[in-house]
């Protein structure tokens, strides 16, 4: 089921507590991670911006809020990324990368008491069986390996309807107008330290393909309740005009399960996509595909699988580097025809992960400049259609003018196919 909604952004920061569990660990689990309501990082949102909620089962199947292993056969859905299109960094971490937060939505349908995060697990991502093109949570076929199990708890947070009393009807009442669900747009920290987040691998290949699965609690129901419409917990929301090039009508970035009707895994189609966004510490770089940007930046997934046949398509990118943001300093992207396999060509106290051949000499002077907020866009240039079916590698570069230093971005592998 799919709704409108509103949003109210939440501006002050919360303190709440996370815990973060590795699948294989046992007796006594890891301390809490520090999160706090605040900057996440740099995002990879691979989405244009969202339409609807998703709805699962009424009641909602799942294990209470905080239990590990969560049920892998109830409510849940995911959010994938290929290894050799995000997940390519040699860095600090020596290729690995580390979750440093989440941008995702929260909303309630209940505000008595603040509701709870959905939990989360970080961990490998294989492609399907069943829906080609698709990447699926790795547990589905072999069961829990080695990931990372992340619990953010209960959000804290007030009843909208007190803070923003016009968005309730009637104003100032305790529940927003017929056809509505009042939440929250939330961008959570794992600290500000290296090492406090989630490490992933990040060495530019499928061993890299990674998955954030959000599981539902149990028990949450869709009618009844103070406002009618029970006391569900929302944070599946989607976008659904994303339009990925590829072959099949699936999506590679996501899925989901509706447990009350024994769906088992099921791929978006390619016009569809969470939203829920993971950001890293680390440099990332986002193709904007025609022009089209998100609502708080980055692209849509049409830019990591271009459709390029009809001789309209364009691509741009997004740097982002809020933790190497210098105040004199230069960055810089360019696409090249051919990866390095890891660990690249070290130079100028960086790595160089692309073959630096014509293409990306011609591109990175286009897409030059300085960071601003410790963001770089540069624009769009045209692709031809006699690029269907080429790869493209991009990487980016944050120079520090007055050190001479420079800090390397991940690096995409940007499909290009036929839209069909």
């Amino acid at each position: 089921m799919r709704y409108p909604f509103l949003k109210l952004s939440v501006l002050s920061l919360l303190a709440v507590t996370a815990l973060a569990v590795p699948a294989l660990a046992q007796g006594q689990p890891n301390p809490p991670l520090p999160v706090s309501y605040g900057p996440a990082g740099n995002q990879v949102p691979a989405h244009n911006g969202p339409e609807f909620l998703i709805s699962h089962s009424d009641p909602s199947i799942g294990l209470p809020t905080g239990t590990f292993p969560p049920d892998i056969a109830g409510d849940l859905f995911w959010k994938a990324f290929g290894g050799d299109r995000v997940l390519a960094h040699n860095g600090d971490l020596f290729l690995a990368m580390e979750i440093s937060g989440y941008d995702e939505v929260l909303y309630t349908t209940d505000w008595t008491s603040p509701p709870d995060f959905y939990d989360r697990y970080h961990g490998r991502a294989l492609p399907s069986f069943t829906s080609p093109e698709n990447l699926e949570p790795a547990f589905f076929q072999l069961g829990f390996g080695a990931g990372t199990f992340v619990t953010l708890g209960n959000s804290g947070l007030g009843d909208p309807c007190t803070i923003a009393p016009s968005l309730c009807s009637p104003p100032g009442g305790t529940c927003p107008p017929s056809g509505f669900i009042n939440g929250y747009l939330v961008e959570l920290s794992l600290g500000t330290t290296p090492g406090n987040g989630v490490i992933v691998s990040a060495e530019g290949s499928a061993f890299s393909n990674l998955a954030t699965t959000y599981f539902l609690p149990g028990g949450m129901t869709g009618t009844g309740g103070i406002c009618g419409d029970g006391n569900y917990v929302y944070q599946h929301e989607i976008s659904t005009n994303e339009m990925e090039g590829g072959t099949t009508p699936y999506s590679e970035f996501g899925g989901y399960q509706l447990a009350g009707i024994a769906s088992g895994p099921v791929a978006h189609m390619r016009e569809d996509t969470p939203t829920a966004t993971i950001a890293f510490r680390e440099p990332v770089l986002n193709p904007l595909a025609n022009g089209v940007t998100g609502p708080r930046g980055g692209g849509g997934t049409r830019g990591f699988r271009l459709p390029v046949a009809t001789g309209l398509a364009s691509l741009g990118i997004e740097l982002r580097s809020e933790n190497f943001c210098p105040s004199a300093s230069i960055a810089a992207a360019g696409a090249s025809l051919a990866p390095l396999p890891p660990p690249g060509i070290p130079a100028l106290g960086g790595w160089i992960l692309v073959v630096p051949d014509g293409l990306f000499s011609a591109t990175s002077g286009s897409w030059l400049g300085p960071l601003v907020n410790c963001v770089h866009v540069g624009p769009a240039l045209a692709i031809p259609a006699i690029a269907v079916g080429t790869q493209l590698y991009l990487q980016g570069f944050v120079f520090d003018l007055a050190q001479l230093e420079r800090q390397e971005s991940s690096f995409k592998d940007l499909r290009r196919s036929v839209s069909g």
